[in-house]
């Protein structure tokens, strides 16, 4: 991000199809790793934010220990409005208690498992 008094200060390098293409590479490179979100999302991504989501594990939400990030509730509507729950949620444990959702730390096909990522 371009702070003043940081060498980036005056620099703008990234656009929103370029912030997209980076998780979307790291997702690609190391399908197995946990692709994080954060910092600078609302500024980089702009209105490719819900698309990131789709390669993304996780975003941080509120504030960052460097910048000021959105309120809470417009990211939690942003993920609700790309059709993710957010685990511990009301919703989450309805679903849960439903036998309409899993647990997604356990992977049951792709990288580390016997069957294909495809299957």
């Amino acid at each position: 991000m371009p702070f003043d008094g940081t060498p980036y200060e005056n620099t703008w390098e990234l656009d929103p199809t370029r912030c997209l293409k980076i998780p979307a590479m790291a997702r690609f490179v190391c399908p197995d790793r946990e692709v994080r979100i954060a910092g600078g999302r609302e500024m980089h991504l702009r209105s490719l934010q819900g698309p990131a989501l789709h390669v993304a594990n996780s975003i941080f939400l509120g504030d960052y220990l460097t910048s000021e990030g959105r309120a809470a509730e417009t990211d939690l509507e942003l993920i609700r409005d790309n059709g993710f729950v957010v685990l511990g949620s009301e919703e989450h444990d309805a679903r849960v208690a439903a036998g309409q959702s899993h647990d997604p730390a356990i992977r049951r096909r792709g990288a580390g498992t016997d069957v294909a990522a495809n299957a």
